[in-house]
């Protein structure tokens, strides 16, 4: 299990945020039930991203435009899976990336099945 604390700046992993002491009343908080070296189906991990991201979308924070959302649609699966990498805007400023690998590309993509090689949180920029 994963969890990832945030607001509408800062994302850090739960050793990060405790060892920081941060005030968890400030920040929302997002529950991935996955770890390295999990397998699990494209499908599978797209739901759990889904699901545990949800929590954040209610909580209110803002800017988030939604942007994350698309990450998952089903005409990005394509461009995640050549990447191997997947990229998910958590806040204004940071976003998820889920590295993983496969050996076999099954004919419905959303249950070609993966292993997490990485999770991480990495800045993200606008451009305007």
């Amino acid at each position: 299990m994963i969890k990832i604390f945030l607001d509408d700046k800062n994302a850090y992993f739960e050793e990060t945020f405790l060892k920081k002491g941060l005030n968890s009343a400030n920040f929302s908080s997002m529950e991935l039930p996955i770890n390295i070296g999990d397998i699990v189906s494209i499908g599978t991990l797209k739901e759990i991203l889904e699901s545990a991201y949800q929590p954040i979308l209610d909580s209110g924070i803002r800017g988030l435009y939604h942007v994350s959302k698309d990450a998952l649609t089903e005409n990005k699966i394509n461009t995640i899976l050549l990447n191997r990498k997947l990229y998910m805007l958590l806040n204004l400023c940071y976003e998820l990336i889920v590295e993983f690998d496969f050996d076999e590309l099954e004919e419905n993509i959303a249950n070609t099945m993966i292993k997490i090689k990485t999770i991480k949180l990495g800045m993200y920029n606008f451009i305007f």
